[in-house]
């Protein structure tokens, strides 16, 4: 099998997926603890001198004295309900309560307090007296309103005035006052206020009066002007009438109808363009004539004789004879019938329209007294409906007036009840100071200052700049975190040099982040095709060297053949670094001095081959844009596994675009507390413009705060990594999307779900 059969076929632009957008700055706040615990430590011992420093002072020089005064409200009584006082329910009760809470300390009150002979002899008031030796009523009235609070105590009906001022006589003198005011203002208003309730009331009560009247005079006018004297009755009468009158107009339609039928017919029958038929109605009627009655006993005697003609006389001449006189008969018979058929039709035809003229004359009379019966019937239905809205509003003002006469009653009572309001108990002499209390300002300080502190140690994780670990690198839009190596002093097997790490302590924290490292970076080289992976440090320091020699070892120990290629020609240490020495190299092959075959030198590491940087020379920088350079990556390319290409800092030397034009992939590193996100974004930007695909950032030379995530797991893995039987609790391993084990979860997870951007 061929080295390049190893990885898929590199296609000419591999797709790739985008970066999730950072929403915010990642504040750990355990680290934030564990890293400035003594600047907190500090600030709450400050505080703590300071409060109470300010509670001694704040006792000494300005202290306040609280006397309070308590009144119980008492509820409704219940007959007061909607008469302007409120009603006896829960709700009305911390209605009013809430409206004498602010009464009490209302200008009207205290304005009156400041002119009581009580007031003007404190100390409170002497700091108002103006030259002519009189207290200034509106500077005094000022100042008193920010010393008078009042409370109402949920659930209980108690209702308390606090007076604060600088003397302890002084609370107790102004709050003996406002009491003594405000009960005489409340019992003066309460009354006014019930009084001119009952005179509402009054005037209500003689309204309504007046509105019964007036409907009396209307129910009257009613009878009167329909001349009744009972509408009930009335009303009965018309409706019986309607109720007669119609089922007997409903019979004479029904026979207007069926003479009009008849008469229709007959017209019909005789005025037939043949001659007039006449209809066997009258045919029949004619036969009941007598003269056609005689006919029909002849014609029926005739035969009885024939008959008997015929038995004696079958074919005698008798027999003949009288079957010749019935023949005659019948034909007079039907001359007859004729004769008097066509006298009698136009006759009743005649009979039958004088019928259906005199139906109808009494159609229309019976519909007209219909008519009128329904109209009275409305009528007297209408007075009887005013007449009952009438009486029911009538009734309606009664039970008014009724309703108001009690309540006058009841406010007559209420008048010369105590007031709803009474001094339940009396303000004492303070004993204590009310303020300052040590527990509020000492605490005051103690919250305030350690959180001003806080929010500044908050405030500068926010604006600092620099990369510090892997949250950071996810602050970054379209940025994707590839791996996290750690510090060299953070790791327990203490390699002298980083960049032996991975050679030297395979077992240590540095060793094991660099394999985690390699896992994610040759699974993109696999998964995209490719093969010249260009590692770039940001400033001077990144340490893009170290992480490119390390990764090349842990690469190399996976049999897979790699070639380093060190196109740092300002500062070249691969050479070194790998026991090399000097040697031709990247120089020589650009100039065609030597070939790539005689340039590569084998490493003492299996599998790892190096290409040095050569010869120094200040024009061999512009030879990265040529055919030449392009010519061997493409060698390396058929002829190894993968290639990792270190250049000079991407800030310091432009050497890093042109050798992006020639590669795969491009790697950025940057060192924690080093490199800011705003220079990283930029770097980003450039080598997202090159042809090579950017992969992401790899974070060097992290460092643990006092304990936390960092430090717990660089631990565990180090003692696993010895064979130690430690619990890896809170461990988590590599993830198959490559995630370092070594994050924090929180990082961890958003790592997890960042794919490469599509280029």
């Amino acid at each position: 099998m061929s080295p390049r059969s190893r990885f898929c076929p590199r296609p000419s632009s591999a797709p790739a997926s985008s970066a999730p957008l950072a929403s915010g700055v990642i504040i750990d706040p355990m680290r934030l603890v564990q890293q400035y615990w003594k600047w907190l430590l500090l600030a709450g011992v400050v505080s703590g001198v300071l409060g109470v420093a300010a509670y001694l002072g704040l006792r000494q020089f300005m202290p306040r004295f609280d006397a309070v005064t308590a009144f119980q409200v008492s509820p409704a009584v219940e007959s007061a309900i909607d008469m302007g006082l409120g009603g006896g329910e829960q709700e009305e009760l911390e209605t009013y309560m809430e409206t004498q809470a602010y009464q009490l300390k209302s200008d009207q009150i205290l304005g009156q307090v400041v002119r009581q002979s009580s007031f003007v002899g404190t100390r409170f008031a002497k700091q108002f007296v103006s030259a002519s030796g009189t207290v200034d009523d509106v500077k005094a009235l000022r100042e008193l309103r920010d010393q008078v609070s009042t409370r109402r105590i949920p659930e209980t009906q108690i209702i308390t005035l606090r007076v604060r001022t600088p003397n302890r006589e002084d609370a107790k003198i102004i709050a003996d006052a406002i009491s003594e005011v405000f009960l005489d203002d409340h019992r003066a208003r309460t009354t006014r206020d019930m009084r001119n309730i009952k005179q509402q009331f009054e005037r209500q009560v003689s309204t309504l009066r007046g509105e019964i009247q007036s409907l009396d005079t209307r129910i009257e006018n009613l009878l009167g002007a329909n001349q009744l004297t009972s509408i009930e009755e009335a009303n009965s009468v018309a409706l019986n009438e309607v109720r007669n009158l119609q089922p007997l107009l409903v019979d004479l339609l029904s026979d207007l109808a069926q003479t009009r039928e008849q008469l229709k017919n007959y017209e019909a029958s005789a005025n037939n363009p043949g001659g007039p038929i006449i209809p066997q109605a009258v045919i029949r009627d004619v036969e009941r004539y007598p003269n056609v009655v005689q006919l029909d006993g002849q014609i029926t005697s005739s035969k009885a004789q024939l008959r008997i003609l015929e038995a004696e006389q079958p074919n005698g001449r008798d027999r003949k004879r009288q079957v010749m006189i019935i023949d005659a008969l019948v034909k007079e018979r039907e001359k007859v019938v004729n004769e008097e058929a066509e006298r009698a039709f136009p006759l009743l035809l005649e009979q039958l329209r004088d019928q259906v003229r005199n139906l109808e004359a009494a159609e229309a009379k019976m519909t007209e007294s219909l008519e009128t019966a329904r109209s009275k019937l409305a009528q007297t239905t209408l007075a009887l409906k005013q007449h009952s809205d009438l009486q029911n509003e009538r009734a309606k003002k009664l039970e008014q007036i009724k309703d108001l006469e009690q309540r006058i009653a009841d406010l007559d009572t209420l008048i010369d009840r105590p007031s709803r309001v009474r001094e339940w108990q009396k303000a004492q002499l303070p004993d204590e100071i009310a303020f300052p209390r040590p527990i509020p300002i000492v605490g005051a300080f103690i919250v305030l200052i350690p959180g001003a502190v806080g929010g500044l140690i908050v405030l500068k994780e926010i604006r600092e700049q620099r990369i510090r670990g892997p949250q950071d690198v996810l602050l970054i839009p379209r940025t994707r975190l590839l791996g996290v190596v750690p510090d060299v002093s953070m790791d327990p097997a203490a390699p002298e040099r980083i960049e032996g790490a991975a050679s030297e302590h395979p077992g240590g924290v540095i060793a094991e982040a660099v394999r985690q490292l390699r896992t994610t970076l040759v699974r993109e080289c696999r998964e995209r095709g490719h093969r010249v992976v260009l590692i770039v440090g940001g400033l001077p320091g990144a340490g893009a060297t170290a992480t490119i020699t390390n990764l090349a070892v842990s690469i190399a120990g996976t049999d897979t053949n790699i070639l380093v290629i060190d196109a740092n020609l300002r500062r070249p240490r691969l050479h070194a670094l790998l026991g090399a020495g000097e040697h031709p190299g990247l120089s020589e092959v650009l100039r065609a001095e030597s070939s790539l075959e005689d340039a590569v030198v084998r490493t003492k590491v299996a599998n790892l081959s190096l290409l040095p940087a050569g010869r120094r020379d200040a024009h061999i920088y512009e030879r990265f844009v040529t055919p030449a350079m392009h010519a061997i990556f493409e060698q390396a390319r058929r002829e190894y596994d993968i290639v990792l290409v270190d250049a000079p800092p991407a800030v310091v030397s432009s050497d890093v675009i042109a050798l992006a034009a020639h590669a795969d992939a491009t790697v950025l590193v940057v060192k924690a507390l080093s490199e800011k996100r705003g220079l990283v974004a930029r770097l980003r930007n450039q080598l997202s413009d090159c042809r090579a695909e950017f992969l992401g950032v790899v974070v060097n030379g992290v460092k643990a705060s006092a304990g936390g995530y960092f430090r717990r797991n660089f631990q565990v893995t180090h003692e696993y990594g010895r064979g130690g039987d430690e619990s890896l609790a809170g461990v988590a391993p590599i993830s198959a999307n490559g995630s370092l084990a070594i994050l924090p979860p929180a990082v961890r997870e958003t790592t997890a779900q960042v794919t490469p951007r599509d280029n």
